[in-house]
C-alpha cells in the first residue's frame, strides 16, 4: 500500500484495544500498519523487557490475523538513552520516500503532544491521527495547532496496559495471557505469594480446561 501507520508505543502488555486501534487504523487509511515497540519510552518506565514485549506483540499479532501488519526493531536497535518519534520517523520516511506516512497516537498523548520532541517537524513528516476514548477529552485547540486528525471510530472498552498489569482487565489475546502465565510477568508473581505456587498451578489448570 501506498500509506504507512507508525504505532509506536511500550506495549507493556499489547492488548485487544491496541489491535482494534491498528485494525481501524488500516480500514480507515488504507494503510499497512508498522508497530514500534519502544525499548525506552519518553514517558514511560516498563515493567517487563522489551524482550518479553517483543514477543507478546509478535504473539498478539500472529493470533489476530491482521494483514499487513509489522513489526519493526528500530527503536529496538536504537543506542539513544531515550527513544524519540521524530528520529523514529525521520528513519521511515527516508527509507520509503514514496510513501505517505501517518502516526498513530492514543488519545491520551494528544494533550501532551507540544511537549513531544519536535513536534513541529513530525507533523511535516507524517499525518498525526487518534482514536477518540470516552473517558479522555481531548484538547481541541492542541489538535488543532498540530493538526492532529481524530479517526471516525468509536472506541469499545476501557482497556489499558495499566489495568492488565493490575489486574483489573484480561482484554488480550489469550496466547499473550498465556505466555504473561508462562513466564510469570505483572500480576502473576503477586498471585503466586497469595496463593502458593501449588494452589496457583492447580487453579490455572482447571482454568485452562474450562476455556478449552
Amino acid at each position: 500500500m501506498e500509506n504507512i501507520v507508525l504505532f509506536g508505543g511500550a506495549f507493556d502488555p499489547v492488548h485487544n484495544g491496541h489491535l482494534r486501534m491498528a485494525n481501524a487504523a488500516s480500514f480507515l487509511l488504507n494503510a499497512d500498519v508498522v508497530f514500534v515497540p519502544s525499548k525506552s519510552p519518553r514517558w514511560k518506565n516498563p515493567t517487563v523487557g522489551i524482550e518479553h514485549r517483543l514477543k507478546m506483540l509478535t504473539l498478539a499479532i500472529r493470533q489476530n490475523g491482521i494483514s499487513g501488519t509489522t513489526i519493526s526493531d528500530f527503536e529496538i536497535k536504537s543506542e539513544s538513552a531515550i527513544n524519540y518519534t521524530i528520529d523514529t520517523i525521520r528513519y521511515f520516511v527516508k527509507k520509503y520516500p514514496r510513501k505517505r506516512f501517518f502516526l498513530l497516537i492514543g488519545a491520551d498523548q494528544v494533550n501532551q503532544f507540544a511537549q513531544w520532541q519536535e513536534p513541529e517537524e513530525i507533523i511535516k513528516l507524517a499525518t498525526v491521527v487518534y482514536i477518540p476514548r470516552p473517558e479522555i477529552k481531548v484538547d481541541e485547540k492542541i489538535a488543532k495547532r498540530f493538526s492532529i486528525e481524530q479517526l471516525p471510530y468509536n472506541h469499545t472498552g476501557e482497556v489499558s496496559s495499566t489495568k492488565i498489569r493490575n489486574l483489573q482487565s484480561l482484554d488480550m489475546p489469550s496466547s499473550v495471557l498465556d505466555y504473561i502465565e508462562k513466564n510469570h510477568l505483572y500480576y502473576i508473581e503477586k498471585i503466586i505469594n497469595i496463593m502458593g505456587k501449588e494452589r496457583y498451578t492447580h487453579c490455572l489448570s482447571v482454568a485452562h480446561l474450562a476455556r478449552s
